[in-house]
Formats: structure tokens, C-alpha cells, sequence
């Protein structure tokens, strides 16, 4: 039954408590809410509960009194009522048990870490279509308090967002980069455990070509880091070459060689029409072997000697 897992996720959506009257649970199947406590998902709470007068349908405000073994809850619009003592039980839901389901409906993979105290969780990766999704989870992403949850939250092009109702408010979407669904909208039938809608999870995901774009950009920019290496071991070569020639004549001139003083990475840089940065991330790049060996020789006069 997907309209009552729906309602369940609003309910654990809700941004104040989510204790749960046994009239609002009484609605459902006593399969489908024997199943939830089997299940873990709801678990009792000795609080008391507000409850709805059938007689009228509004919350009753004033406390149950017990005269024997009967309970008279009183109305402001009906006046004493007797009621069912079972009405007085009160249900939790247990948000963990209900992320674990998650995680297993959804085969996600890796590492769970809460982002925000009760509300905001890692649930780890979703490997679909070739292309790994980190998932996160949370609850009152409708409010325009939640984007301050994200203000340490790193997420990409790739990252999913799940509330359990719901899209998330403009907030939210100005720190967040990414895909989001409610997943109110993804259960399909069933009085199991939580089962989601795999077909639907498909065609709301990106295509991996779009999210790859990120990845071409990686691409791209590791072709641009090998030519920039490869123009600034010419640079120092040619510079090399000049430094022996100056290292030999004022040594014919004076009887003592001259080092000519290496390019700096500003100057380099300026050469190139780079950042100083660019440099330096060339001079680190583990594939800049024979740079990195020219810019040292560059300050050795006596390998320049011996050249």
C-alpha cells in the first residue's frame, strides 16, 4: 500500500515532532501498521497525545479523566465523550529504522553520517547507469532555515538530494548542486519493507553524458596541464643553453663562470600567459619528471659546465 508509506513520509518529513496519535495510525491496515512496528519504524511513546473528538472532528484540548475504568475525554463542543483507552496509545516513528530502509530499497553503498543534528544525512553512494551518485537524505527541507544545514555540506553535479516530502525551498537550492526528489513520489505498493520505484529513479536521475560533462571539463583541463608542462621545459631548456653559454664566456673574460639567475615563476608564468598557480601545479605534477629536472639544473653551474 504506497499511500500509506506516503503518509508516513510526510509524517517523518515534519519539521516539530513526529509522535503519532493511535487515531492517526488506526486509519491504515493492521497489516500494513503491524508490518511498520515489526519493522521497527514505529516504536510506542509513553507521551500523551492530542486527541481528535469523533463527534465533531476537532482536537481536544483538555486532558482524559478516568472514572473507573472508563475514559471520558471532554470537548469544548460536544462535552464528555467516553472513549476506546486504546485511542490514549501514542506511536514514535523511528527515523534510523527508516533511513536504513533507505539505504537497502535503494543498494547504497558506503559510509552513513548525519549533516545536521536530526535532520540532514549522508546515506551513502548510489551506483546507477555507470556513474556514482553520493546520496543524501533529509527531513523539513521545505523551510527556508534549511539551507543554513548545507553551509558545510560539499555536493556536485552528481550528488542526490532526497526529502521525504517534497521539494526542497530556494534556499536549499542555492547551496545545493545537484539532483532532487521527494521520495513521497517513488514508493510503489507493498505492506514489506520500503520498495522504491526503480523505472522512475531512472528517468529523473541526469543522463551520465550530462553529469560526465564535469568529468570531460577534468579532462580537458589535464590536456591543458601537460602542454603547459611541456612549453615550460622548453622554456627552461632554452634557458639552460643560455646559461651555459653566459657560464662559459664570463669565465673566458674574468676566469670565473657566472650563473645566470633561474626564470621565477612569476616570470614564467608571464611568459606563458598563465597563472603563477598554473606553475606551480606543473612543477608538482607527478608526470613533470623532466621538467622538474630541468628547473633544478637551472640553478646547478657545474652540471651546466659539464653539459
Amino acid at each position: 500500500m504506497s499511500e500509506a508509506w506516503r503518509w508516513l513520509l510526510r509524517m517523518t518529513n515534519a519539521r516539530g515532532d513526529i509522535t503519532l496519535p493511535e487515531d492517526q495510525i488506526a486509519q491504515w491496515p493492521e497489516t500494513t501498521v503491524a508490518g511498520w512496528i515489526e519493522q521497527g519504524l514505529l516504536e510506542p511513546n509513553k507521551s500523551a497525545c492530542r486527541l481528535i473528538c469523533q463527534g465533531c472532528g476537532e482536537i481536544a484540548d483538555a486532558d482524559v479523566v478516568w472514572l473507573g475504568d472508563k475514559a471520558i475525554l471532554s470537548c469544548a463542543q460536544c462535552g464528555p465523550l467516553q472513549i476506546d483507552p486504546a485511542r490514549l496509545r501514542c506511536w514514535q516513528i523511528n527515523v534510523q529504522r527508516l533511513l536504513d530502509q533507505i539505504r537497502h530499497a535503494m543498494r547504497l553503498k558506503g559510509v552513513e553520517s548525519e549533516l545536521a543534528d536530526g535532520r540532514l544525512w549522508r546515506l551513502g553512494n548510489l551506483h546507477w547507469s555507470g556513474v556514482v551518485w553520493p546520496v543524501i537524505c533529509g527531513r523539513g527541507l521545505g523551510s527556508a532555515r534549511a539551507g543554513a544545514w548545507f553551509e558545510n555540506v560539499r555536493t556536485t553535479l552528481q550528488t542526490v538530494l532526497i526529502s521525504f516530502s517534497g521539494l526542497p525551498s530556494p534556499e536549499v537550492s542555492d547551496r545545493f548542486s545537484g539532483t532532487a526528489f521527494a521520495l513521497d513520489e517513488l514508493v510503489i505498493d507493498g505492506d514489506g519493507p520500503l520498495v522504491v520505484d526503480w523505472a522512475e529513479i531512472n528517468l529523473r536521475l541526469p543522463k551520465p553524458a550530462s553529469v560526465l560533462g564535469r568529468k570531460k571539463d577534468k579532462l580537458t583541463k589535464r590536456a591543458s596541464r601537460i602542454a603547459h608542462i611541456e612549453s615550460l621545459t622548453r622554456e627552461l631548456t632554452e634557458h639552460v643553453r643560455s646559461a651555459r653559454e653566459y657560464a662559459v664566456d664570463t669565465q673566458l673574460r674574468t676566469g670565473k663562470a657566472l650563473l645566470l639567475p633561474r626564470p621565477t615563476c612569476e616570470l614564467l608564468a608571464a611568459r606563458l600567459r598563465v597563472d603563477k598557480s598554473t606553475v606551480s601545479r606543473c612543477l608538482a605534477d607527478a608526470s613533470a619528471r623532466e621538467l622538474r629536472m630541468v628547473w633544478e639544473l637551472a640553478v646547478d653551474l657545474d652540471r651546466i659546465l659539464g653539459q
